[in-house]
């Protein structure tokens, strides 16, 4: 009755989508720990991402290596999903 837009949007849209856009940006960044198949592309001298490090790693010999890297790579991914849950439990309390 009144309100202007961005009293609207921050009012009245953001609590309904907030919990949905967290949810979203935590799924794309736990699958872009994971996926090897498009990120084999993004590696040059000078970046290297971790699950083709890897990949590198135990190709290379050094399993050991590879696994605490890849134990690394799932307490990053544990640490992010418990993030996520922390995030989405405060915006609850907030609707």
């Amino acid at each position: 009755m009144g309100a202007s837009l961005p009293r609207v949007v921050w009012d009245v849209i953001l609590p309904f989508t907030a919990p949905t856009i967290v949810s979203i940006f935590f799924f794309l960044f736990m699958q872009s720990m994971i996926t090897l198949s498009a990120l084999i592309f993004l590696v040059t001298a000078s970046v290297s991402v971790a699950s083709v490090s890897i990949m590198r790693l135990e190709e290379a010999g050094f399993t050991s290596q590879a696994a605490a890297y890849a134990t690394c790579t799932m307490a990053v991914v544990i640490a992010a999903s418990g993030a996520m849950r922390i995030v989405l439990r405060l915006l609850r309390r907030r609707a």
